[in-house]
């Protein structure tokens, strides 16, 4: 296994850039997921770590090793793309003990080995049937699965894994994130791992990056990210439904009580959150609060700081679901269990907001004011 620097890493097509100034470091054995949305660059940072694409700027390493215009074949990566790349000719078995064959890099094991490497990773994911088959007799869940176990039956010095599972039924991706993990971090494995799926993310990662049109928004742990989130963006690629954010609320004072006022409703904040705009000369900011955050208040005689509103309309989402929530001239997105006795379109409602729960943005360039 290998450490891998990535500094100021540039990569464009013609006019277009596709990666922008993307600085990582990947220890020894760590688990690195980028999240982003599809044509965040996710799929070309990998490629070009791998070498498939060649750089148009910056460094890549593993090590002390400069490796930015190695060939492919000599970097000894395992990389699993989303569109399976199998042979079609081999069984299952042959595709995933190809690496043992194989010309270049071929690993000399006897029969025995290459079996004790295959069956653990064919029975966790769930495929150990179906290594007499081609791959046209697979579904394409089943293929992702031959391709990942392809690239994990190995020990290369780095392992990317582009969405190897975003093809697989909700059941079993679900039941094999933690197993995934743990057979990654168990070996050993440094990995770069790309999705479109922050559960995925945050249930894999040692750190997650965040990736927004080819630049980097955020890089840290799943509480840290969720914590303080870095600006606006970042809180909105995250969650289903994702960050409300509420814009262009104005801070205020009355009768010693300290709020942000925004579209004709307010929002109770601490005495720190206040000073800490005053400090910052902000005369708006904007507001984010996720739909978890947010509590539906069904008592009366609640004591604390609630806002009036009138349910809009109610979106199920399995075991949960979200109530769109007009409060002022704001929507807001709340997010309560399925088993609530939800209120009907029109009726009023009653929100608590925890001042302490509140993401706090410069409403000039969005970032979070802790971290700006």
């Amino acid at each position: 296994m290998a450490n891998l620097q990535i500094q100021e890493l540039i990569k464009k097509y013609d006019k277009v850039t596709a990666i922008e100034g993307l600085n990582l470091s990947i220890a020894d054995g760590e688990l690195v997921v980028i999240l982003g949305r599809p044509g965040a660059g996710k799929t070309t940072t990998l490629k070009v770590v791998a070498g498939i694409e060649p750089v148009s700027a910056g460094k890549i390493y593993f090590e002390d090793e400069d490796i930015t215009h190695t060939p492919p074949e000599e970097r000894d990566v395992a990389m699993v793309f989303e569109t399976y790349a199998l042979y079609p000719h081999l069984s299952v078995f042959d595709n995933i003990t190809l690496s043992f064959k194989a010309p270049v890099r071929r690993i000399k094991l006897g029969e025995e080995e290459i079996q004790k490497r295959v069956t653990p990773i064919t029975e966790m994911l769930e495929i150990t049937e179906f290594l007499d088959r081609k791959p046209r007799e697979l579904s394409g869940g089943q293929r992702q699965r031959v391709a990942l176990a392809r690239a994990l039956v190995r020990d290369p010095r780095l392992v990317l894994l582009d969405e190897p599972i975003a093809h697989l039924d909700a059941r079993l991706r679900h039941g094999l994130r933690p197993d995934l993990r743990n057979y990654l971090k168990d070996r050993g494995f440094t990995t770069l791992y790309a999705t479109t799926d922050y559960i995925e993310a945050f249930g894999l990662a040692d750190r997650v990056v965040i990736l927004n049109e080819g630049c980097v928004l955020q890089i840290g742990t799943r509480d840290k990210i969720l914590g303080t989130p870095a600006n606006e963006k970042v809180g909105q690629l995250i969650g289903i439904p994702p960050m409300n954010v509420i814009q262009d609320a104005k801070p205020i004072v009355e009768a010693g009580r300290m709020a942000l006022e925004a579209n004709g409703f307010q929002i109770k904040i601490g005495k720190d959150q206040y000073q800490m705009i005053e400090k910052k000369g902000l005369a708006a900011v904007d507001i984010g609060v996720y739909p978890s955050d947010i509590e539906l208040i069904e008592a009366d005689n609640t004591s604390k700081p609630t806002v009036n509103g009138e349910v809009y309309v109610y979106e199920p989402l399995g075991m949960k679901g979200a109530l769109s929530v007009k409060v002022g001239n704001e929507i807001l997105k709340v997010q309560i269990s399925a088993r609530i006795q939800r209120a009907g379109a029109g009726d009023p409602v009653k929100l608590y907001i925890d001042e302490k729960r509140i993401h706090i943005f410069d409403a000039q360039d969005g970032s979070n004011i802790l971290m700006s």
